[in-house]
């Protein structure tokens, strides 16, 4: 697989894409099932859950996850804006 890493994903192991959730593909490996190989993601996920009564949750997950079940996010990359960026001064940093 030919994806840089680590990279923003969408998964779904239900294979619906009717709510996939949010992702970040690690890494890829080849594994051997039913005498064929297949892809696998290492993917940290995310998802919410929870009666809104007693508060959302959210719930992180890791796993090797099937190459079917993942998709490279399109959203281009998020330009930081530096418009309001002021340095740092930690400790003697910067002095002389």
């Amino acid at each position: 697989m030919a994806t840089p890493l680590p990279t923003f994903v969408w998964t779904d192991v239900t294979g619906s894409w009717a709510n996939p959730q949010p992702g970040i593909l690690l890494a890829w490996r080849q594994v051997q099932r039913d005498a064929r190989w297949h892809w696998e993601g290492w993917v940290i996920s995310a998802w919410s859950g929870g009666a809104p009564a007693h508060g959302e949750k959210v719930y992180v997950h890791q796993a090797w996850t099937d190459a079917a079940h993942i998709r490279i996010a399109d959203a281009p990359r998020p330009q930081p804006d530096l418009s309001r960026h002021r340095p740092a001064h930690h400790g003697r940093s910067g002095l002389a």
